[in-house]
């Protein structure tokens, strides 16, 4: 668990009245998967709507943003444990959060890449930051 980098995400991308909580519960470990899973479900009122650069189901703006990116590498907070918490490769990191049926956030310098969780066909994805689309 990389914290300066989720302070980062936090600061940066959402509502003050709720940052105080999430950056709670992501930095105790008995806590993250709940704040991972709240966030997720609650993705529009945690989010500054100032920051939303693209919101639906189209994988393709999530790929074009990645192919236009400069950095090499992008840190992902998930509800899967096994990717949770990890640096990851630009070229692989949509074929580990795209799909899997949990949340994901992928964090690049410049922008970030969400996934919700997949209830009911394909999952809601955001773009926010500097995005290309």
């Amino acid at each position: 668990m990389d914290i300066q980098i989720e302070q980062y995400f936090i600061h940066t991308y959402i509502t003050k009245n709720r940052q105080d909580r999430l950056l709670y519960k992501l930095s105790n470990p008995k806590k993250r998967g709940d704040g991972i899973q709240r966030f997720c479900h609650g993705t529009m009122q945690l989010i500054k709507p100032s920051m939303i650069r693209y919101q639906g189901k189209d994988v393709s703006v999530l790929q074009n943003n990645i192919n236009m990116c400069q950095e090499n590498q992008c840190y992902l907070i998930s509800d899967d444990s096994t990717i949770d918490g990890t640096w990851q490769d630009r070229e692989t990191v949509l074929s580990q959060i795209i799909g899997n049926g949990g949340a994901s956030i992928a964090i690049f310098k410049d922008f970030v890449i969400i996934e919700t969780e997949q209830v009911q066909g394909a999952a809601e994805k955001f773009v926010l930051g500097s995005a290309v689309l």
